[in-house]
């Protein structure tokens, strides 16, 4: 049970690091 809360966490976690990079990305592009 611990194990699938902390799966889903890092999975969230995961996805919102590749939302964060990706809007990164568009602002260099955009700006440069």
């Amino acid at each position: 049970y611990k194990d699938e809360i902390s799966n889903i966490s890092l999975n969230n976690g995961l996805r919102s690091v590749k939302l964060y990079m990706y809007y990164y990305y568009l602002m260099i592009r955009f700006l440069f």
